[in-house]
């Protein structure tokens, strides 16, 4: 931790918000800043969605006053997703925003949530209805803790690097084809290359768009069905990649009923994504997603999607009509091999 620790010389002390299931690793990440000169204190919330309230942040504000944290002083996210969400949500906020690192300990995490600033809280009509965007001061990932973490965040952490995959203009993509097999086995070398692909398609994206006006909602290719997903699932465990996963096969069979991609592509999407691992077909009803997209946040004069002209070819702000999306939902229903029809 003090090697990779950037100058902090106005800080005198910070606070560890930790994931109650990730005691070991904060207690290192905790004698790493001390060791570097920085005492600290922890507190501790379950890395869950559960955790992302008002009320968590009024208990974690709390703590911070008790501990007389100043604007100067640092927060200090060890955890999955939505400890970092919390955690970033309070630090941005408490004093009017104090310094804030990144030491995410899942896959999800680590490839995706801690990458860009935003973090955000819950509310029972959606996730993340509440938030900003607050840049850490350093992002500190150990791909092994994540490894480790297998039923925390890994597949999740695999449908978002499969996201970066179908959008980036890379190598990803046939990274993940040809490593597949050692990235689902959790070998680390292979886990750690795609990783660094999936954080370097999304910093690139980032540092053009910081504040989500243009390419940086390529980001949620998937994710407007994804949390409508979520929502009607209405799981009472995190979900583990699987609306995102559903939300990238929906997103594919939009784009090929407006005729913007042949049925190969949504071929690939399905390979890719059960190759992973993950769902490609589930039954949902649209009314029940239309309720939930009316509070989803990228709701401007009705739903937008993100869709693909090809592979690597992102494009945001499209609309489809009901008819459209009854047919994409029939498809992901069924979710089997298109291409032989679409060449009859």
């Amino acid at each position: 931790m003090g090697a990779l620790l950037p100058a902090l010389p106005e800080v005198e002390r910070g606070l560890i918000v930790e994931s109650a299931e990730d005691e070991a690793v904060a207690a290192r990440v905790a004698e790493g800043f001390e060791t570097a000169g920085i005492p600290v204190h922890r507190v501790a919330l379950p890395d869950t969605q559960a955790s992302k309230t008002f009320q968590s942040a009024e208990y974690l504000a709390n703590a911070f006053a008790d501990h007389a944290l100043h604007r100067d002083d640092l927060v200090i996210a060890v955890g999955g997703e939505a400890i970092g969400d919390i955690a970033g949500f309070v630090a941005a906020t408490f004093n009017r925003g104090m310094r804030l690192a990144l030491v995410p300990t899942t896959l999800a995490a680590q490839a995706d949530s801690a990458v860009g600033g935003k973090n955000a809280i819950n509310l029972g009509l959606g996730r993340n209805l509440v938030g900003t965007i607050h840049q850490p001061v350093v992002v500190i990932s150990d791909i092994e803790v994540a490894c480790a973490n297998a039923g925390r965040g890994f597949k999740a952490g695999l449908a978002e690097i499969a996201k970066h995959a179908l959008i980036g203009p890379s190598d990803l993509l046939g990274y993940l084809q040809g490593a597949r097999a050692k990235v689902v086995e959790r070998d680390p070398d292979a886990v750690c290359a795609a990783a660094t692909r999936s954080v370097e398609i999304k910093a690139d994206i980032v540092s053009r768009d910081e504040r989500e006006q243009g390419d940086r909602l390529f980001l949620n290719y998937g994710h407007t069905f994804a949390h409508a997903i979520e929502l009607v699932r209405d799981t009472a465990a995190d979900d583990q990649g699987e609306s995102v996963a559903l939300g990238m096969m929906a997103a594919a069979y939009l784009a090929f009923r407006q005729g913007r991609i042949p049925a190969s592509v949504v071929d690939q999407h399905r390979q890719l994504i059960a190759g992973l691992g993950l769902p490609v077909s589930g039954e949902f009803k649209l009314h029940d997603l239309q309720q939930a997209w009316m509070r989803d946040k990228k709701y401007r004069h009705g739903i937008r999607f993100v869709v693909l002209n090809a592979l690597g070819r992102p494009e945001s702000g499209v609309t489809a009509d009901e008819t459209t999306l009854e047919q994409v939902l029939s498809d992901l229903a069924k979710s089997k091999s298109l291409y032989r029809t679409d060449r009859a």
